[in-house]
């Protein structure tokens, strides 16, 4: 807010709501009048990616785990940051 964002444009989110009401981001969302979200509720865009090498396995709740074939090194992006404003 400080860069002169409006905080409307401000998201603050995570995989799960219950961890940013557990960390106590709700209190400073409400103090701030900035959002918050979920990209688990939210899901993810299928259109927006990068690509990247994959490191590791991907493992259940991974966007795309027991995929195969192409795509399956795509990082996408949650729709809460990708919408068009």
């Amino acid at each position: 807010m400080s860069a002169g964002l409006p905080a409307t444009n401000i998201i603050v989110w995570d995989r799960h709501l219950v961890d940013l009401r557990l960390a106590g981001y709700f209190e400073l969302a409400d103090q701030f009048g900035v959002r918050i979200a979920s990209s688990a509720d939210a899901g993810y865009d299928e259109t927006k990616f990068y690509d990247t090498a994959l490191l590791g396995r991907l493992v259940y709740g991974d966007h795309e785990f027991g995929r195969k074939g192409e795509g399956t090194a795509r990082n996408h992006s949650c729709r809460n940051s990708s919408r068009s404003r």
